[in-house]
């Protein structure tokens, strides 16, 4: 332990100093001496055993263990004050509040309810009314490590930040008092690793190991390092390897299965999640992630079953979003679109995401319902999920095909300028550029598109019969027939006559009615003769060689 020499860093003053400096095997049977010393020795077993439970997420069992301990020690404010801190970790804050309060009337010198009202201010955003609290439990209760961790967590964990204060409440005064608290190590690791110091968190991950090396909470949470960093290997190496040491730890089968989910190895992430619930509170939440785990091994139907039975007693709006998805995975659209619709009206707009946009365009562009237009609700949809998400900038091809199709084609060469931008050496997107722009009548930028088209790719057949398009639409009446180089060089590049025939068609007849124009009755011949070759019902060839 950490200064033995300060008579105030000993938290149990009726220990000696011998008793404490006692070797690290022996740590759980001193607890328990010093929690006969402190009268505790009837109640220490249910108390570790209510702790275990919830840090193996068995919530149930937990407030079962706890309420049972106050059934038989009516006084003991540990007890009202975990339970109070259960209630807390499922915002449930009124609950929470009645057992601290209750803690604190039965036993006033115990610090932790104190530190939970506290806490609860701070949730609030009544900083100033937490510190006076803490500082009460400080001043007031029986100090020791736990009331120490307890307010430093509150500082780590909640919305308004303070981790200047959680690392002084951890380094300085829980792990002084008591260095073997292992909870204290990990949410330090956590803090440093939070503020993307990975050798900080490293380094106190390493502490909880030394004071329990089987710890699998502490080998999960080291894992967490890598799965930062993306080093899913090494983070999955100590997941199995938690696992192996602990096999009781069912938070290590939850993490194990989101690795797998990352990893997009669906079948092994079910397996792991499926093990999680088993070994812990078979409640909504866990119904809830089952779900969205079925929905990424793609097994829709499943996913439907149970997220409808949870619908029926839950009002976690995340539901109706899985269902939309799963929905549209069955092709059932129109209840896809009940649901997305549901979910992004009735959810806060900072907590909807990039894919709930995604969906519904998706959705709309399968409905393709003209009367409740559809195809421009999916423009916007898909507009929504590249704004809040440049990852999914390929959503603009999609965005782009259906202004095409409504012939905004305006709107449409927009949409393929900035995807030109992003991949300037995409040749099926520099080509819809200019089509788009050809289409939208705006010649200029079409033909410059073009010239730029043929300069990047000069053998491709594209550039050149859209180029002669081009200058055809210029050149109004072909007065100066501005497109005659560029249909002669498609014709030069377009050998395969099958493959192309529509195109050739379309270029042979208008060198055909240039020659003719020119009066070179020769080679307008030869010309019309080609069309005749390629398309044997030609009519406008038929009379061109008969005017000859």
């Amino acid at each position: 332990m950490a200064n033995l020499n300060e008579e105030k860093s000993n938290p149990y003053p009726t220990l000696t100093r011998l008793q404490l400096i006692i070797t690290t095997n022996m740590k759980t049977t001193l607890k328990l001496l010093v929690l006969s010393f402190l009268g505790f020795s009837a109640n220490a077993q249910s108390i570790e055993q209510g702790l275990k439970y919830i840090d193996n997420e068995k919530y149930s069992s937990a407030k079962a263990e706890f309420n049972k301990l106050i059934a038989k020690d009516p006084k003991d404010g540990n007890a009202y004050y975990y339970l109070g801190d259960i209630y807390l970790k499922h915002q449930q804050k009124d609950s929470a509040k009645i057992y601290f309060e209750k803690g604190l009337a039965v036993a006033p010198k115990n610090p932790l309810s104190m530190v939970g009202l506290g806490t609860l201010d701070y949730i609030n955003n009544q900083q100033e009314a937490a510190k006076l609290k803490f500082d009460q439990a400080i001043s007031n209760g029986k100090r020791n490590a736990i009331m120490y961790y307890k307010i430093g967590e509150c500082y780590a964990i909640h919305e308004k930040k303070n981790y200047s204060d959680a690392i002084f409440y951890l380094k300085e005064k829980a792990l002084v008092y008591d260095n073997s608290l292992v909870d204290a190590h990990l949410l330090l690791g956590d803090i440093y690793l939070w503020q993307n110091d990975g050798n900080n968190a490293a380094a106190n991950y390493n502490n909880a190991l030394l004071v329990n090396p089987k710890s699998a909470k502490t080998m999960i949470r080291k894992g967490q390092i890598y799965l930062y960093s993306k080093n899913y290997t090494e983070a999955l190496n100590l997941y199995l390897k938690g696992i192996q040491s602990d096999s009781s730890y069912s938070p290590a089968y939850r993490e194990l299965g989101e690795l797998y989910a990352k990893a997009q190895r669906f079948n092994e992430a079910l397996a792991a999640y499926k093990t999680y619930i088993d070994r812990s509170d078979n409640n909504d939440e866990t119904k809830l992630m089952y779900g969205k785990f079925l929905y990424l091994a793609k097994d829709y139907l499943k996913a439907i079953d149970i997220l409808k039975e949870l619908q029926e007693k839950s009002t976690d709006l995340v539901i109706e979003r899985i269902l939309g998805y799963c929905y549209f995975e069955t092709g059932d659209y129109n209840q896809s679109l009940k649901y997305l619709n549901q979910f992004v009206s009735n959810q806060e707009p900072t907590k909807l995401q990039s894919s709930d946009f995604e969906y519904l365009g998706k959705t709309f562009t399968k409905l393709n319902d003209p009367k409740l237009k559809t195809d421009s609700l999916a423009v916007l949809s898909y507009g929504k999920a590249v704004s809040m998400d440049t990852s999914k900038f390929y959503l603009n091809n999609d965005i782009a095909t259906l202004l095409i199709s409504a012939k905004k084609f305006k709107e449409a060469s927009e949409v393929y300028k900035i995807i030109v931008a992003k991949k300037p050496n995409s040749i099926n997107d520099f080509i819809n550029l200019g089509r788009t722009y050809y289409f939208a009548n705006l010649n200029a930028e079409a033909d410059t598109t073009f010239s730029q088209f043929i300069t990047k790719w000069p053998t491709s057949v594209n550039g050149y019969i859209w180029k002669a398009r081009a200058k055809r639409k210029i050149d109004t009446g072909d007065k100066l027939w501005l497109a005659k180089p560029y249909f002669e060089k498609y014709i030069e590049v377009a050998t395969d006559e099958v493959k192309y025939k529509k195109d050739l068609v379309e270029a042979y007849t208008y060198l055909g009615a240039y020659y003719y124009n020119q009066k070179d009755k020769p080679k307008s011949t030869e010309i019309w003769t080609k069309v005749k070759a390629l398309d044997p019902g030609n009519k406008i060839a038929e009379e061109a060689l008969k005017a000859k």
